[in-house]
């Protein structure tokens, strides 16, 4: 007998996969559109995102978009990171890793310049920060100090514990 809680949850991917696809222009998708644009619409299923910051972060009105999101944070979420190279690829945004004032952060100005990742924040080729300054020259982007050093401690804060992991 099939479990129909599993096998509903089970499809529930299915839809991000087709909400994707650039070559589906189903007219479905503008209400994904509509209710993630805050969220940065297709951004979102780059973070990593827990169960619980996806439904007290994104205010999905709709009960079928928030148990997509839902599905996709308990499949989706690495609750640790384990390597140099795996925070250097981490989302910046829609990330229960990175946090500010404990709550996953978009910053909407900053994705739209491309910065989406860990590595966009430092000197290439380095695991150092790039400083206010570079940062701001390199992507043509004013940020204030305390937006910027805010996102950098969060980050350092994570790569201080692969540093624990790699050394235990």
């Amino acid at each position: 007998m099939i479990d129909l809680i599993s096998f509903n949850k089970a499809l529930k991917p299915t839809w991000i996969k087709k909400y994707l696809d650039t070559t589906n222009n189903a007219k479905w998708k503008n209400f994904f559109d509509v209710a993630l644009k805050h969220y940065g619409r297709e951004n979102i299923f780059a973070g990593n995102l827990n169960v619980k910051d996806t439904t007290m972060s994104i205010k999905a009105t709709d009960a079928f978009l928030k148990e997509i999101l839902e599905v996709w944070a308990e499949v989706n979420f690495e609750q640790q990171i384990k390597s140099q190279e795996q925070l250097q690829e981490q989302s910046l945004w829609h990330n229960s890793l990175i946090e500010i004032a404990n709550k996953p952060i978009f910053f909407k100005d900053w994705c739209a310049k491309g910065i989406t990742k860990v590595k966009h924040l430092q000197n290439p080729g380095s695991s150092n920060f790039l400083s206010l300054k570079d940062f701001q020259l390199k992507y043509s982007l004013r940020v204030s100090p305390l937006k910027y050093y805010g996102i950098i401690s969060a980050v350092k804060t994570l790569r201080k514990e692969v540093d624990d992991h790699d050394n235990s």
